[in-house]
């Protein structure tokens, strides 16, 4: 039984059985266990709001495969192993053992540096019991204001809703909630719930918590995550929990992304110029809601992330946006803007509300009209003196110009390929590729799931445009080398190697576990983590490598684990930098092409990297992706999904 069954079972399903304990192995563990017929959760009630201690096991129930079971344990995590789809109740069951121990195989991922397995029990009730230990059980408090406690261990239980019994050390949480992705660490803070509480427990929630949000169990001085919080996705006890998270466990919550759709982009001045960056996030918006099936009523908020704010009724994008597509007025909506990473940032806020349980379905997206972006004159509002000289502003031109270094973005790409001696020549060569990928990719079809075709004026009428228009397939290497570098003579980056000033918009729904079970939603991806750095606005292409490591570190996973990366290619020589810096493998990173070959409409990039490798990471049966994108000024994000096909 591998570990793909064992992350299965975990999850609770019709006829669940607890294994109980049977007759004794010649090892003298129990490995022939009998069912109890009815469905149990995973985690055996306690008595209702009373701390109890736990009774002594009457035996062993062990996987011969770890022979530190033999040893005792203060600390124990109570766990109860549903019983098989196929196993039928009176039969014997030889590969308990087996079963056991690719559990814990399976699971050996979420065990903190600081315990270590010693045995696996059954307790009074005949559940198994997985025990920790961390070497002693220290006198603490549960809860600001009460007394230290003798025991090391409680038992208890909260909530009507919850049937979770949790046993942990006194001012040491260990919770195994529900589904198998909800284990909390040591120094992690489980989630609050809401309503009034009972028990210990309860209490401590309510004082630390007051019932909503997150609550710690942990000593005052712990991290908290919600409202107000930092945009990290955890609460911790220390510095260093954010890097013991597992996988599993870098979102409070089970946040799936439903639907994820985006429109073609459109070339400078092309096919898109008369559509406002409002009217391209509805069409890609009305898709997404129709391909996931979702009823705007059941949408909850709708952040969609703009830069240029080009059109006239930008200021008003979001919410009109989410009344155009018949979400109701009573729905709020937030226009979000961090730079070249608006689209990841309105994912990471749409989880931010649901892990904060603000929300439980958000329409997310990025949006970005560049042939619109205006001219202005600025400082005549109020008159001029004789004489003055009024200058004519391109704002697309200021708005890629960083005046805290006063340099432009370009000029930050042609530092990162002199730190990291790229030559003009692996430039070239580098944006000939994604040219490639995207023509080869596009033939194939690979981009057609994710795609909102949009109806557009043309010369001979109206067309639907469902091909990206920015992309020269027919480039070849010598044309590329003929072209002049444009910032810095003898630089590198050229009009053919840096990404496309273009236009488009995309569209992700977000969903909780809840909505998505309450409305029969078919998740596409897990959304398992977020990570946001800043890095020196002077090379702040590089902003990808700190982002990316940091989402890896918080989530348990490693670049091996990604079976596709996405790093927004803003320029060749920027691209090249972080690949050399996080020794990408060419072979999985930007696999269907970039911004160099598509364009980089700012806000939209980040939903459109977000729908593909939904799409994508489906269409080839791999697990995890990691979406990422440097940012002006200097700082980083990456979005890390997993496949829920």
């Amino acid at each position: 039984m591998g570990p793909d069954h064992i992350r299965k079972i975990l999850r609770p399903h019709p006829g669940a059985a607890s294994w109980t304990r049977g007759r004794p192995c010649p090892l003298r563990h129990s490995l022939h266990p009998t069912p109890a017929n009815l469905p149990a959760p995973l985690l055996a009630p306690g008595p209702s709001g009373r701390v109890q201690q736990p009774r002594p096991p009457p035996g062993l129930l062990c996987a011969a495969a770890h022979p530190a079971c033999q040893r005792g344990s203060a600390n124990p995590l109570p766990l109860r192993l549903p019983c098989p789809p196929d196993f039928r109740p009176g039969s014997a069951a030889p590969d308990l053992p087996q079963t056991l121990s690719a559990l814990l195989a399976a699971q050996s991922h979420l065990w903190p540096p600081s315990h270590t397995l010693k045995r696996i029990r059954e307790c009074g009730g005949g559940e198994p019991l997985i025990t920790l230990a961390r070497g002693g059980a220290p006198k603490a408090r549960l809860g600001r204001g009460e007394s230290k406690q003798r025991e090391s261990l409680k038992t208890v239980r909260w909530g009507k809703e919850s049937a979770h019994e949790e046993r942990f050390p006194v001012g040491r949480p260990v919770s195994f909630q529900g589904f198998w992705h909800h284990w909390f660490p040591p120094g992690v803070a489980p989630e609050g719930r809401r309503g009034a509480q009972k028990g210990a427990l309860g209490q401590a929630l309510q004082r630390r918590g007051k019932g909503r949000g997150v609550a710690s169990l942990a000593p005052p001085r712990a991290l908290k995550v919600g409202r107000g919080g930092r945009d990290r996705g955890v609460a911790a006890e220390d510095p260093n929990a954010a890097a013991r998270l597992p996988a599993a466990m870098a979102l409070l919550r089970g946040v799936f992304i439903v639907a994820a759709k985006r429109t073609p982009f459109g070339a400078y001045g092309g096919l898109l110029k008369d559509f406002t960056p409002t009217d391209m996030a509805e069409f890609a918006a009305r898709a997404a809601l129709s391909a996931g099936r979702v009823s705007p009523e059941t949408v909850d908020s709708v952040v969609v992330g703009n830069v240029m704010q080009s059109s006239s009724d930008a200021i008003y994008l979001a919410r009109h946006v989410g009344l155009r597509v018949g979400i109701p007025k009573e729905t709020p909506a937030i226009t979000i803007n961090r730079l070249c990473g608006s689209g990841f940032q309105s994912i990471v806020s749409g989880c931010q509300e649901i892990c904060s349980r603000d929300s439980e379905v958000v329409l997310c997206g990025g949006t970005e009209s560049m042939s619109q972006a205006p001219y202005c004159v600025r400082n005549i509002r109020f008159g001029t003196k004789l004489g003055s000289e009024l200058k004519l502003e391109d704002t697309l031109w200021t708005g890629l110009t960083d005046t805290h270094v006063q340099m432009p973005m370009a000029i930050t790409a042609e530092n990162l390929a002199v730190k990291h001696q790229i030559s003009r020549e692996d430039c070239d060569r580098y944006a000939l590729q994604s040219q490639q990928r995207w023509k080869t990719a596009n033939d194939a079809g690979y981009f057609d799931n994710e795609m909102a075709p949009v109806e557009v004026k043309t010369r001979k009428g109206k067309q639907t445009m469902q091909v990206d228009e920015h992309p020269r397939p027919q480039t070849t290497m010598e044309q590329l080398n003929k072209l002049p570098p444009v910032f810095k003579k003898e630089g590198t980056v050229t009009a053919g190697n840096a990404s496309g000033v273009s236009d488009g918009a995309g569209a992700v729904i977000i969903a909780s576990e809840d909505a998505v079970k309450k409305h029969n939603f078919t998740p596409l991806a897990r959304i398992v983590g977020y990570f946001v750095s800043g890095c020196d606005p002077t090379i702040m292409g590089i902003g990808p490598v700190p982002a990316i490591s940091g989402a890896l570190k918080k989530t348990g996973l490693s670049l091996k684990d990604m079976d596709l990366v996405e790093v927004n290619e803003a320029f060749a020589p920027q691209y090249l930098a972080v690949e050399k810096s996080l020794n990408l493998d060419p072979s999985k990173t930007n696999v269907n092409g970039g911004a160099i070959a598509l364009g980089h409409p700012l806000a939209g990039s980040g939903s459109r990297i977000t729908a593909h490798l939904v799409h994508e990471l489906r269409r080839r049966g791999g697990k995890y992706a990691v979406g990422s994108a440097c940012i002006g000024g200097g700082q980083g994000i990456a979005v890390i999904i997993e496949n829920t096909a």
